[in-house]
C-alpha cells in the first residue's frame, strides 16, 4: 500500500531520536486513510485514521486547549504499548493500538491542524474520485 507523506517531525536528544510522520493512503485506489507513526531505533506505533477520525481529531484539537486524547476505531498492531514525541510546550503520542494523546502548544496546534484538514480535503477528493469511477 503506498504511503504519501504530508508531514514529518523529528526530535533528537541525547537519548533517543523519534520520529512523528503522517502520511496518507493512496485514495485513488480507495485506500483512503491518515497514518499517523511514532519511530524511534526500537518502537514503531502506528494509527489509522478514517475521514470521520480524521475530522474527530481536528475538533478535539480545536475543543481541547490544554491536552486532547483521541481514540480511533480502527486496530493496528503495535510494537509497544506507548510511544511518545516531545514538542518544545507539550507531546503527542500513540498509546495502544487506538489512542492518540497530545499535548500541543498554540504554534503546533495550528500547524498540526493544517495537516489534519489538508489530508481531510485529500481524502474527501478522493472519496468523490472514487463515486465518479462507479458512475460511470
Amino acid at each position: 500500500m503506498p504511503l504519501s507523506v504530508i508531514h514529518s517531525f523529528i526530535h533528537q536528544t541525547e537519548e533517543k531520536t523519534t520520529s512523528l510522520t503522517i502520511s496518507l493512503g493512496d485514495c485513488r485506489s480507495g485506500d483512503c486513510a491518515l497514518f499517523m507513526t511514532l519511530s524511534d531505533k526500537v518502537n514503531k506505533n502506528r494509527v489509522k485514521l478514517d475521514a470521520d477520525e480524521v475530522a474527530g481529531l481536528a475538533d478535539a484539537l480545536e475543543k481541547n486547549k490544554s491536552w486532547s486524547a483521541f481514540h480511533t476505531f480502527t486496530t493496528l498492531e503495535n510494537v509497544e504499548k506507548k510511544n511518545r514525541i516531545s514538542y518544545n510546550e507539550g507531546f503527542f503520542s500513540v498509546e495502544g493500538n487506538t489512542k492518540i494523546a497530545m499535548k500541543l502548544g498554540d504554534s503546533e496546534r495550528a500547524a498540526f491542524k493544517r495537516v489534519l484538514e489538508f489530508a481531510f480535503n485529500k481524502m474527501i477528493e478522493g472519496k468523490l474520485e472514487q463515486g465518479k469511477k462507479f458512475e460511470k
